[in-house]
């Protein structure tokens, strides 16, 4: 294979360009914990460490699920299916990313580094409970929750200089309720990831009834999975309404960040119009909108 096409290949199977989905969430974590801007190499290195993250995390999912991505006539063209990948490649490219995540989370702060490895096992974990719960598709989301939480660790958490105690010290750190605002993005995330991914289930509703995957929308047909996915995003909208309501006790600007809010709801109720015909189109294009329009609200929210 040409070097050229390798390089594609490879882009293909790490999909950095997931990661819009998931770093402005990350990014805003880090403002409501900072209450303002925080420090740029901070933010450099959260977005290295997303960026890490979140590309093994991908990587991790295809590994585990490339006998089911074969036999997909949808998935059977990815890189590892396909043979464009091979297995040892993958893993290097899982090591990679991994030691990307490490690092970054290292030079942040000790509770970040210490917490790092719980994304990596959670990777794993996650593509094995499609095979015995419909509550795989929550599982997902509490993936891209650690977004958020892990953007607020990175203001909050214990410094790299307290390594020796520094486990005691994350411990009772992860026991106040000071992570109140980042659970809030957080919970709000789960159940958006949840309602997108349902909906992005239904071009496999058939192949997961054949395989025994156990799907939303194929345990329960389309009908029902329309209305659970619609009912996820309308959670997701009621944590976003309490996390308006925390910024209006912290001097931010609520206003501003609750029209961020409402936008987003508006494009939700478009995303699943729009579910009906173009099920791409709903999931990159809409969603990635949607996250633009919280993000550029918080930050407007904070700076004014």
């Amino acid at each position: 294979m040409k070097l050229a096409e390798k390089a594609r290949t490879v882009a293909e199977f790490t999909r950095i360009e997931h990661t819009l989905f998931a770093l402005p969430f990350a990014f805003m974590g880090a403002l409501l914990a900072d209450g303002g801007v925080p420090d740029v190499w901070l933010l450099f290195w959260i977005f290295a460490g997303l960026i890490g993250g979140r590309s093994a995390s991908l990587m991790i999912n295809d590994i585990v699920d490339e006998p089911i991505d074969a036999a997909n006539p949808r998935t059977e063209d990815r890189p590892l299916p396909s043979g464009r990948l091979s297995r040892a490649e993958a893993y290097v490219l899982v090591a990679v990313a991994s030691a990307v995540l490490f690092y970054s989370a290292y030079r942040i702060n000790t509770t970040a580094f210490v917490l790092s490895p719980v994304i990596l096992v959670h990777a794993y974990i996650y593509p094995y409970t499609k095979r015995y719960t419909t509550a795989a598709h929550f599982v997902l989301g509490l993936n891209g929750s650690y977004a958020p939480i892990g953007g607020w660790i990175a203001v909050r958490g214990a410094d790299t200089a307290t390594v020796i105690g520094g486990l005691s010290e994350v411990v009772g750190y992860l026991g106040t309720l000071e992570y109140y605002p980042s659970l809030l993005l957080g919970a709000a995330l789960v159940f958006w990831y949840a309602g997108f991914d349902i909906i992005y289930a239904f071009q496999d509703a058939d192949f997961d009834r054949e395989q025994g995957l156990r799907s939303v929308p194929a345990v329960y047909g389309r009908a029902t999975a329309r209305r659970v996915s619609a009912a996820c995003h309308g959670v997701m909208v009621v944590f976003l309404v309490a996390l308006v309501g925390w910024t209006a006790t912290t001097g931010f600007n609520a206003t501003v960040f609750g029209a961020g809010v409402g936008v987003a709801a508006a494009l939700l109720v478009y995303e699943h119009i729009v579910a009906e015909h173009d099920i791409g189109k709903a999931f990159f294009t809409v969603n990635a909108v949607v996250s633009g329009a919280l993000f550029f609200s918080l930050v407007a929210a904070v700076l004014l």
